[in-house]
């Protein structure tokens, strides 16, 4: 069982370090019928989601390639993953961010059927400059709630706190309804898009 649950916890960790913590950008803006979107750092303002479903075919991969690197003979039953990473950027120069993460899996190995569950929220705050055409955000604090259990046992922390905005200079794409940021590790897993597409809310 302890061998699983490193596996499990290997997998997860793995997935997330593919995002890699500190690196896309969101910026949403209430009202955006009326701004000015000529302007990158007017076009920022206001509240942008991001869809991270494609985490879950990472997690998958990075689980099966685990259990086969430890000579385990077992496959995943099913996986479920969700999350959705909401950011506010407001007018004078500040972000708050939030990123819920919610893993329901079944493995099954060593003749055993082994569900793990993965619920975590994870929350940051900072600052976001913005030039002509790139932008960037310094992270002031960060935390994460997390709980891992494998069959119904609880276990131990996993990862640390995601924040999914760039913290370089980054060309990005902003209009009405969009933000478009490239994802500075495209290439590194087949699962990870090439960029990272925030929706404006409202």
């Amino acid at each position: 069982m302890r061998r699983l649950v490193a596996l499990a916890g290997a997998a997860l960790l793995l997935a997330g370090c593919g995002l890699s913590d500190g690196t896309d950008t969101a910026s949403p803006l209430t009202g955006a019928q009326t701004a000015d979107l000529s302007d990158l750092s007017s076009c920022l303002v206001g509240t942008w989601d991001l869809d991270v479903a494609f985490m879950e075919g990472a997690l998958l991969d990075a689980t099966q390639a685990s259990m086969q690197r430890e000579g385990l003979d077992g496959t995943i039953m099913s996986l479920m993953f969700s999350a959705v990473q909401t950011t506010t950027f407001t007018p004078d120069g500040m972000f708050s961010t939030s990123l819920p993460l919610s893993t329901d899996m079944t493995m099954s190995a060593m003749g055993h059927n082994i569900p793990v569950t993965y619920d975590a929220t994870s929350t940051g705050t900072g600052t976001w400059t913005a030039d002509v055409d790139t932008f960037f955000t310094t992270t002031e604090s960060s935390d994460i709630e997390q709980l891992m259990t494998m069959g119904g046992e609880p276990l131990g922390d996993l990862l640390d706190a995601l924040i999914l905005l760039p913290d370089t200079p980054t060309p990005v794409v902003c209009d009405a309804s969009t933000l478009t940021v490239p994802f500075d590790t495209y290439g590194t897993n087949p699962h990870l898009p090439e960029s990272l597409v925030f929706t404006r809310q409202g």
